[in-house]
């Protein structure tokens, strides 16, 4: 088979009828930490591949393709300068959409970026384009992919993520669903065409989309039906026979996973991520089995940042060596120090923390349960027990977590019984601990 008679077929994405489904500014801490004499050092690097896409094209690597190679009278190009990726494409019949990608190369990594420009906050009348990346299974008789995508038309352009699955059986049969769209920008407002867009998958129930660092997509119960290994592709579509339209595309990588791991730190501490400026941008809890789970994939890949570990007393028992550079999948060992000389920072001025842990009816803890911090009706971060957020002193959150086979949440230890646990943070920094009964 061609290897994208898919790309004829992703035109129908955005055109499908559209179902809608549905970072905070960090203030510097009071006070500079001092290097620990415990160690924390790497043990694994989750980095799968990266590529700038400023330089020149990467031909080891990068693939291209695409319908307006075989369709006729349609145009194609790819070049590759300090800008970015260009890859550009003209359909040879108006009306009818025209695709041209770069394809990696198999990777079972699960977390795939991309910095997307749109160049066209509009299109003529009749016309439309589209560009994004797509995470695709590898069997080229399927059709399976999950997207994040911008697209412009006369009215002006939106964001969306797709998801799609079908068979190449002589003719393409494909269900597309969009699981988000943005609103509609008008052609005048030009601050939403570029964005960062990571897909983390497991290519069979999971899907996580962020889209400009805010999460759209974040769900456990998807049929997506993607075989690993998997491909990425930077793909523009068009419709327009009248002239080449181009995507743009910079800071492409492929990490294993969006989660950094701190194993053997002391159970009832915290991790800590600590810039350059000596602030604390991200903390989770230490389980009690010793391992810290900090999400990262809403941040622009890599970060150049410290590790430290803080007991529960919240000294500083160990750290790196200063900042280092960090990728989604890294996994570090914590060496901790039994004599510490100084404390980790405290939780940013104007702000604390919510942690959230998961027990079952005896109180053993379940880990991985899956967890969301909502305010005023909108979900605004999650992730998986036990873990913890940080939010701004003075508000009301509601925290919320999720069943999982046969644990079923009971309520919450401190009496409640419904699942959306208001939580009021007071007006001066604090940490607060939630943990949620599960039954059987």
């Amino acid at each position: 088979m061609e290897l994208k008679r898919k790309a004829l077929v992703r035109a129908s994405l955005i055109l499908s009828s559209l179902v809608v489904l549905l970072s905070m500014t960090v203030i510097g801490p009071l006070n500079t930490v001092q290097a620990a004499t415990g160690t924390v050092t790497l043990a694994s690097s989750g980095l799968d591949h990266k590529d700038p896409l400023t330089t020149t094209i990467d031909t080891a690597y990068w693939k291209f393709n695409g319908s307006a190679g075989r369709e006729l009278n349609a145009r194609f190009s790819y070049s590759e300068d300090s800008q970015g990726m260009h890859i550009g494409v003209q359909s040879g019949s108006p009306g009818t959409f025209a695709g041209f990608f770069a394809i990696s190369p198999n990777t079972t990594a699960s977390l795939y970026h991309a910095f997307v420009t749109l160049s066209y906050p509009s299109m003529s009348t009749g016309e439309t384009f589209n560009t994004g990346i797509y995470v695709q299974t590898w069997d080229p008789n399927s059709i399976n992919y999950v997207g994040c995508v911008v697209q412009s038309t006369s009215s002006g352009y939106f964001w969306v993520v797709a998801q799609a699955t079908g068979f190449v059986q002589g003719i393409v049969a494909l269900q597309v669903t969009i699981l988000y769209q943005s609103q509609t920008y008008p052609p005048t407002d030009t601050t939403h065409l570029n964005q960062d867009c990571t897909i983390i998958t497991n290519g069979s129930n999971y899907l996580k989309v962020y889209i400009g660092g805010a999460v759209v997509v974040n769900r456990k119960d998807l049929n997506l039906n993607m075989a690993s290994p998997f491909n990425a592709y930077l793909e523009p579509q068009s419709t327009s026979a009248t002239s080449m339209h181009f995507g743009t595309y910079t800071n492409y990588y492929s990490t294993f996973g969006e989660n950094v791991t701190v194993s053997n730190a002391p159970p009832g501490g915290t991790v800590q991520l600590v810039d350059t400026s000596n602030t604390v941008f991200a903390t989770a809890p230490i389980t009690s089995t010793g391992t810290s789970v900090l999400p990262v994939g809403k941040y622009h890949l890599p970060l150049t940042a410290s590790v430290n570990v803080c007991d529960s007393a919240n000294n500083l028992v160990a750290s790196t060596s200063g900042p280092i550079t960090i990728w989604g999948g890294n996994k570090y060992t914590a060496s901790p120090t039994t004599t510490p000389s100084s404390t980790c920072s405290p939780s940013p001025a104007g702000q604390s923390t919510i942690k959230v842990n998961t027990v079952n009816s005896v109180g053993v803890p379940l880990s991985g349960m899956f967890t969301t911090l909502w305010q005023n009706g909108v979900q605004i971060a999650s992730c998986f027990s036990p873990c913890g957020f940080t939010v701004t002193n003075g508000q009301t959150y509601q925290v919320a977590v999720a069943d999982f086979g046969m644990e079923t949440f009971s309520h919450w230890s401190d009496g409640t019984t419904t699942r959306f646990h208001t939580v009021s943070v007071p007006a001066l920094s604090t940490t607060i601990t939630l943990t949620a009964v599960y039954s059987p």
